[in-house]
């Protein structure tokens, strides 16, 4: 099974995405790694932006897309850099940062006195904004690069998935209510994701200016992230348009292998653009879907099947997972000698997430470490499922040559697991008695798994 990408990205200079500037390639069946993916990355003016220590106000810029903060990464490097000292370090945006920053400002520089040598000698371009848009190329590992993903816009000209997102507010959007009637925007983010925080001032923007006649919603991915965290971010954001938690269905419906990601659908309920990206091609989008028809009568959809959370006395069901050496292995199911603990969390939860949440990194690393204590004991069962998003079975193996756990890991190829289980954030335990039935869900709290678990026996 060939290596997977991501789609996080920078610092919020410029602002997981995937492992160094990709865009997310990771799908079932079709693996690919970024500078295979797609090589004609694009750096949007808002990127150029900022690399510079004060960026210009956000409403001094006449076009959408010069009032728009880029998802900027850097390069995902070779598959053997994407771990030292056992823990992920490739993931975009992590390092190198204060360095690179001297350095492009000097290149730029330099540039700036060939370039304007150079102008009277260079035809000019008929169309401004094409010569906004066009870019030379920079090195692969230029942090102001971002690999698309084009197993996304397979998307394009499809039906738009019938889902009712719930709000941080308690509220209800049935996506089906809007299509037909008017366009919808959706972005898919994490909290913890360095270029969804980089885009959300453009997210804004196009909200103000555009949300009177664009549905626009902004979708938290719900992995990793609880209501609290995602309240806490659109307070610090101040993000005025509804915000959602993904209850795992969207997510599932595109394929969600890295965030951030856009969508946006016409008046007739159809989707126009499916990416990671938020420059000209999503704002040719919006304009795309604001200028699209109504659609009289039916306005065909995509309906998605309900999310079924186990519920304390439930029986597991059978859930498919991928062995680090890329095999379909199934969830432990029916009953057993003893308990059965199940592990979630993710294998670049411990540095990346340090980044932007500290102390959430700081849990994994506890978590991981509770884990290996209590299986030591081998009075219980255990299992490690990590997440699938930026995660392939050829890292997972390099995630365990790396920290040796005492239990077994597999990933969540489909997220299937994280959503029958409701696991929302890192790291988390599920409790399975001898007799095959859900007992409990232990998240975000390390401390408590030791008690959780000798409270209930070994038999039980």
């Amino acid at each position: 099974m060939d290596a997977g990408i991501r789609a996080l990205g920078r610092r919020p200079r410029a602002a997981p995405g995937e492992r160094r500037g990709g865009a997310g390639v990771l799908r079932r069946g079709s693996r690919l790694l970024p500078h295979e993916a797609d090589g004609r990355v694009q750096r949007s003016r808002q990127g150029e932006a900022r690399l510079q220590a004060t960026p210009a106000p956000l409403g001094q810029r006449s076009e959408l897309t010069e009032r728009r903060s880029a998802s900027t990464m850097t390069d995902p490097g070779r598959p053997s850099d994407f771990f030292t000292d056992g823990l992920p370090t490739s993931l975009p945006g992590r390092s190198n940062y204060r360095e690179k920053e001297d350095f492009m400002r000097l290149s730029k520089a330099s540039l700036l006195v060939l370039l304007l040598s150079a102008c009277s000698a260079q035809p000019q371009p008929d169309n401004a904004a094409d010569a906004n848009q066009s870019t030379a190329a920079l090195p692969a590992n230029d942090p102001g690069y971002i690999a698309e993903d084009p197993t996304l816009a397979k998307h394009v000209g499809q039906p738009g998935p019938v889902v009712t997102l719930k709000t941080i507010d308690g509220k209800s959007i049935n996506l089906a209510d809007l299509y037909g009637k008017q366009p919808v925007y959706l972005k898919l983010w994490a909290t913890y994701c360095i270029p969804c925080r980089a885009q959300m001032p453009g997210l804004n923007k196009i909200y103000a200016d555009h949300g009177d006649k664009i549905a626009v919603v902004a979708v938290n991915a719900g992995v990793g992230d609880d209501i609290e965290k995602v309240k806490q971010f659109a307070r610090e954001f101040d993000l005025k348009m509804p915000v959602a938690i993904d209850d795992g269905r969207l997510g599932e419906w595109i394929g969600l292998q890295a965030t951030p990601v856009h969508l946006v659908f016409g008046r007739d309920g159809r989707v126009i653009f499916a990416g990671h990206q938020d420059g000209p091609k999503l704002d040719a989008a919006i304009e795309q879907a604001l200028a699209s028809k109504a659609t009289p009568g039916d306005v065909a959809t995509d309906r998605l099947a309900d999310v079924a959370t186990l519920k304390p006395g439930d029986a597991i069901p059978p859930i498919d997972l991928l062995s680090p050496d890329g095999k379909n292995v199934a969830l432990p199911a029916g009953s057993a000698p003893r308990l059965r603990a199940i592990y979630f969390s993710a294998t670049w939860c411990e540095d990346y997430v340090k980044s932007t949440q500290p102390e959430e990194a700081a849990k994994c690393r506890a978590g991981r470490e509770q884990v290996d204590r209590l299986a030591a004991g081998n009075s219980v069962e255990w299992l490690g499922v990590m997440t699938h998003l930026w995660t392939t079975p050829k890292e997972l193996t390099d995630y365990q040559a790396k920290l040796k756990p005492r239990i077994p890991l597999t990933v969540d190829s489909t997220g299937a697991a994280f959503r029958t289980f409701g696991v929302k954030r890192f790291p988390a335990v599920a409790i399975i008695d001898a007799r095959g039935r859900f007992v409990k869900l232990i998240e975000g709290d390390p401390a408590r798994f030791a008690a959780e678990i000798s409270s209930l026996g070994t038999t039980r």
